[in-house]
């Protein structure tokens, strides 16, 4: 799925999204211009995220990723940010 949102947005997605991170060893060998983020969920399923430029991403995953995906963007920050 194809979202839009800025960067401060999405680094916070990035830190409530993934479990853990894998290393990007399979992937580094094509020629990219987004930066690819592959890792485990907190479902235990593997998630991809494509960070484009002017903070447009993409997400893959199980359904639940995406609805995770989802909630994470609408709800206010723990911080109190906006």
């Amino acid at each position: 799925m194809t979202y839009a949102d800025n960067f401060k947005n999405i680094s916070c997605l990035v830190g409530h999204l993934f479990k853990e991170l894998y290393p990007p060893c399979e992937d580094c060998s094509d020629e990219r211009d987004c930066l690819v983020l592959t890792g485990l969920g907190h479902d235990g399923k593997d998630i991809r995220l494509v960070i484009k430029d002017e903070g447009i991403f993409e997400v893959y995953g199980s359904e639940k990723t995406l609805e995770e995906v989802d909630k994470i963007r609408t709800c206010r920050c723990f911080n109190g940010r906006k």
